[in-house]
């Protein structure tokens, strides 16, 4: 599957690495392709598929579509572009992601996930090691201490393979994303 989705559901879920490559429940009239799963603590599995349908519970699975049942086009068309099946009949095809984008501010911007330095008004970031500013952020319902916006810094950390940085936690010293053993889950 491939290494980037952006839902969560719940934090002790485990993201799952692989899937079939094609299924189906009984009420679909197309076979789709996983993009994502996710498996809870009572064994429920679900799949997110290319086309943002969703797959829990009972499903049909295979490695090639029958001759005569239809695949989802905009699913194979996405697996396809992001290089999670070969193109068909030879064609280059771009799925470009929108997390799969070079990163223009650190993750760890405007959160909570810095190191106050001397005087209280600067701060390095747990995120990527850049300093900078402390501000206010957040309405008068909202409000909170944060780092500036600003760019990823010299030791930015490795992304997780299933939610990149979009779900960062404060683990001691360190930070991770909140699905790793380490956050507690």
């Amino acid at each position: 599957m491939p290494p980037t989705t952006s839902s969560l559901h719940q934090i002790d879920a485990h993201p799952l690495e692989t899937a079939p490559p094609l299924l189906r429940t009984h009420a679909m009239s197309y076979w789709h392709r996983p993009r994502s799963g996710l498996k809870y603590p009572s064994g429920c599995i679900t799949l997110a598929l290319w086309c943002t349908g969703y797959v829990s519970g009972d499903y049909l699975s295979a490695d090639e579509a029958p001759a005569d049942e239809p695949v989802c086009g905009t699913c194979d068309g996405r697996a396809a572009g992001a290089g999670q099946i070969p193109g068909p009949d030879g064609r280059r095809l771009v799925f470009a992601p929108r997390d799969a984008q070079p990163l223009r501010n650190c993750p760890g911007s405007r959160t909570a996930l810095y190191e106050e330095q001397t005087g209280g008004r600067v701060g390095r970031c747990r995120v990527c090691g850049a300093y900078d500013s402390i501000r206010a952020v957040g309405g008068p319902c909202n409000s909170r201490a944060a780092i500036v916006q600003h760019e990823p810094g010299p030791a930015l950390i490795e992304p997780c393979p299933f939610h990149r940085w979009k779900y960062l936690v404060a683990v001691g010293q360190d930070v991770a994303c909140a699905c790793t053993p380490k956050a507690g889950r």
